[in-house]
């Protein structure tokens, strides 16, 4: 039993994975980025989570509208709840007077990073976004 001993232990730490285990990416894992953590938003009042006011949101709103960034915000008073579908964060803000009538939007794609504004007025539509190669999805 003692002649074998030494092969039985050369079996077993022959058997042992020597290289370092990597773990492999998920496919269908948590979305990252900078807009990850508005997906738990869904049905929250923008004003409640601080959504216009958060720093990441501001900077971005800011970047994409510049001089009519004020404007913008002047049609943010009255809101609706935050309307999150897979990847996708829709913000709606409506008239004071008239909750049935858009004011402004914010829709977000959060997989791909990328942020549309929209102001609405007298039945036109204004968009900005930051990235014009991805389409606004239909809500």
């Amino acid at each position: 039993m003692k002649a074998y001993m030494p092969l039985i232990l050369l079996l077993l730490l022959s058997a042992c994975e020597t290289k370092p285990h990597k773990e492999q990416p998920k496919a269908n894992g948590p979305v990252k980025g900078e807009f990850a953590f508005l997906l738990q938003y869904d049905g929250k009042l923008p004003s409640d989570v601080g959504f216009l006011t958060n720093h990441i949101v501001e900077r971005r709103i800011a970047n994409i509208m510049k001089e009519d960034y004020l404007r913008f915000m002047e049609g943010t008073k009255c809101e609706r709840p935050i309307v999150v579908r897979g990847n996708f964060v829709h913000a709606i803000f409506v008239d004071c007077k008239n909750d049935s009538v858009k004011t402004r939007s914010v829709d977000i794609d959060v997989k791909s990073d990328v942020m549309w504004v929209s102001i609405y007025s007298e039945g036109l539509t204004e968009g900005f976004t930051d990235d014009g190669s991805v389409p606004l999805p239909k809500w």
